[in-house]
Order: C-alpha cells, then sequence, then structure tokens
C-alpha cells in the first residue's frame, strides 16, 4: 500500500483475465480484494469438440489504515493490474 498524499493505493499485478469477476470489500478496518476467472478453451478434432474449463481465484486483504475513507473506495483494470485507491478522511 502506497501513500499517495491524498489517498492509498494498492497495485495487484495478477494478471487479471478480461472477463474476471472482481469485489473489492472494506469492512472493521480491512479491505478484500478477491478475483474469480473462468476460461474456456474448444478445439475441433477428428472425433469431434473438444472442451475445457479453466477456473481461477486469489484473494488478497489488507489492513486499512486509520485515516482511509472506506467509503469511498474505488479501483480500475490497466494491463491485467487491477489498481486501488483508498481516499483518506478529510
Amino acid at each position: 500500500m502506497q501513500d499517495k498524499k491524498d489517498y492509498y493505493e494498492i497495485v495487484l499485478n495478477n494478471a487479471v483475465a478480461d472477463n474476471a469477476k472482481i469485489n473489492v470489500e472494506a469492512k472493521d478496518g480491512i479491505l478484500t480484494i478477491s478475483v474469480n476467472a473462468q476460461k474456456e478453451i474448444e478445439q475441433n478434432t477428428t472425433n469431434g469438440i473438444v472442451k475445457s474449463f479453466s477456473t481461477s481465484s486469489f484473494m488478497q486483504s489488507f489492513t486499512l489504515p486509520a485515516d482511509a475513507n472506506s467509503e469511498d473506495i474505488t479501483y480500475e483494470v490497466k494491463d491485467g493490474k487491477i489498481i486501488v485507491k483508498i481516499p483518506k478522511k478529510s
């Protein structure tokens, strides 16, 4: 977690799939980021169609600083990274 003067920033470098479901939640001074992604691969073979599915997920939690405003947390996905911004209380 980096202090950026007016807010805190967390950058998760895990490669995030385009269809990933991201949940960012703050409760009791703990910020939890969870990601779930599913991937489907379909291959045509001489014997028919083969489909495979894979699922991946991860969760990471952080203790929020006392001056963090947990009501206005935002996030974005950029270049496969999750960037979370936590504003400071006024």
